[in-house]
């Protein structure tokens, strides 16, 4: 790592790494980092902050369990790919701070609640799933703030007929597949269906997908 200082790209996906060295962090100028596969990764190094020219971080199918707090500083990534870390069960609190965020992908991990303020995130793009805090409340409003989001997010645990609404899924004209689950234990079948009609989509959007939703009146 020391004569590779100007390094800008490192490719070790499908690799028997274990964890990455603390001398990964002096390379200073590295712009794409890909460890797909590295399945005996469990951990980054606490001073990733450093690697402040990083615009690709991809940790797909490894072993992460937690994000360093410092990852939040790095304000150039722009791709961050986690899909498949299954032990990975929340994203760092200050994780609004990656204010160039384009590609957000963490289907398939273990999150089931998204940080607060994830509003702040104005230059997202592609964000693979939206997780509703059953014990925090909601935060679906936050999707509202995100104007550019495209693709085909799932999302889950929707509970709040305001939030729906403040989502403002029918602006979303980018969004061509969506998925919405409920838990299939709200015994409140009338405010699932008004929450389900705060969802509504845009015109464009191309399919739709609705499970575990209570009730016998499908909402108008």
């Amino acid at each position: 790592m020391n004569n590779s200082k100007h390094l800008r790209y490192l490719d070790l996906s499908d690799t028997r790494i274990e964890n990455l060295p603390d001398s990964i962090c002096k390379l200073y100028n590295l712009q794409t980092l890909k460890l797909h596969c590295c399945t005996q990764v469990v951990e980054l190094p606490p001073d990733l902050h450093k690697l402040v020219d990083l615009h690709y971080l991809d940790l797909s199918k490894t072993r992460i369990n937690r994000l360093p707090d410092s990852l939040c500083k790095l304000h150039n990534l722009q791709t961050l790919k986690l899909q498949a870390c299954q032990y990975l069960v929340e994203l760092p609190p200050d994780f609004h701070n990656l204010i160039n965020l384009h590609h957000l992908k963490i289907s398939g991990t273990s999150i089931r609640e998204m940080p607060n303020n994830m509003g702040r995130l104005k230059h997202l793009q592609i964000l693979t799933s939206f997780y509703v805090g059953r014990h925090s409340g909601s935060n679906l409003k936050e999707l509202g703030k995100l104007n550019y989001l495209r693709g085909s997010p799932e999302m889950e645990n929707i509970n709040d007929i305001v939030d729906a609404r403040e989502a403002h899924i029918n602006d979303k004209k980018y969004f061509y597949k969506l998925d919405l689950q409920w838990s299939g234990n709200n015994e409140d079948s009338q405010r699932e269906r008004f929450t389900l009609e705060g969802l509504q989509p845009h015109v464009n959007l191309k399919e739709l997908a609705i499970r575990n939703v209570g009730g016998t009146r499908f909402a108008d």
